[in-house]
């Protein structure tokens, strides 16, 4: 059947450059502006995660120092949540990575119903009593070993290629993650979807009553002035009305086009009794050469960076217009 999808559009992934717990940390997190009515905006709330564009981050601060490298040379001591090839070693009680689809072999990606067959991580995980075989998991107490004094912020390197009926190289993404107690049995959820939309296990499974469905859109590019002005994004064969095309996501697989943070997260997972972090994940519309996800700490401390030249006159990104996405299923 086809689905109508109401969306709220993406600036994108939580934010900073973030070295592993062993190495010097390069820059700390910008202050989160999420207010679409407020000038300065540099991110946007997706239900329990905040969400910067690394890309749009350089733009406002006149920098380059928001520029992460996604290559698994440089993110194979990370964990690894999704690859191309499929390959990590995330360690004894941490799953490996799903293999995420490339040259236009899927338009789509789910770990819902799908596990990530054999390897270290997933056999010593589940023989702790996750229970389901799906998904990604990780123990909590390996995950906070790896994070030491850092908190967990998760990246995403968005490699789109080529058209697809969302236009330009967009697409959509739904995340949740869940905190575990095995013995209690007890479960704290987060998503990553529109907020104000139904939470969910499945995005497809949500009503279609008029409600808006938990899917997030991805933009692969923003319209920008000589003067940095921000005017929105671009039309679907990828002409700007005013302004020209900037490429805010699709940087191919070296470099990081979002992270993504909970402090909500972050917070019960170093302080709560919990044995497990599940995630579920789930793209579609895809149509190119394979995403990267990971998860590495990085330093809590925030700072002010100078403003640079881009204005984002009060976040017209966040571009509350709906837009209608049908898909064969």
């Amino acid at each position: 059947m086809k689905s109508s999808v109401k969306l709220l559009s993406v600036l994108a992934t939580c934010s900073a450059l973030a070295l592993p717990a062993t190495e010097a940390q390069a820059v700390a997190l910008p202050v989160a502006q999420c207010d679409p009515m407020l000038a300065g905006n540099n991110c946007l709330q997706y239900s329990d995660f905040t969400v910067f564009s690394l890309p749009i981050l350089n733009l406002l601060y006149n920098t380059n120092e928001f520029s992460v490298n996604s290559t698994y040379g440089q993110n194979q001591s990370n964990i690894i949540l999704g690859i191309n090839n499929g390959q990590s070693n995330n360690g004894s009680l941490i799953d490996p990575a799903f293999n995420t689809p490339s040259n236009n072999t899927a338009s789509t990606f789910t770990n819902i119903d799908t596990d990530v067959g054999t390897g270290s991580g997933q056999n010593q995980v589940l023989s702790f009593g996750t229970g389901d075989g799906t998904g990604w998991d990780a123990s909590v107490t390996e995950l906070k070993q790896k994070l030491g004094t850092q908190s967990l912020v998760g990246f995403f390197a968005f490699n789109e290629t080529g058209q697809n009926d969302l236009g330009g190289s967009d697409l959509l993404i739904w995340v949740h993650a869940e905190l575990r107690n095995l013995t209690t049995g007890d479960v704290l959820g987060f998503w990553l979807q529109p907020s104000g939309s139904t939470k969910v296990l499945d995005p497809e499974f949500v009503s279609q009553g008029g409600s808006q469905e938990p899917w997030t859109y991805v933009h692969g590019g923003v319209c920008v002035g000589n003067d940095g002005t921000f005017y929105g994004y671009p039309a679907p064969d990828g002409t700007c009305a005013a302004g020209s095309y900037h490429d805010q996501a699709n940087l191919g697989q070296n470099n990081a086009a979002f992270a993504v943070y909970s402090e909500a997260l972050d917070f019960a997972l170093k302080n709560g009794d919990w044995d497990i972090l599940h995630i579920d994940w789930k793209m579609d519309y895809m149509n190119g050469g394979g995403e990267t996800a990971w998860i590495m700490p990085f330093d809590t401390e925030q700072r002010v960076p100078e403003p640079g030249t881009l204005t984002l006159l009060g976040l017209a990104l966040v571009g509350l217009a709906t837009r209608k996405a049908l898909k064969a299923k």
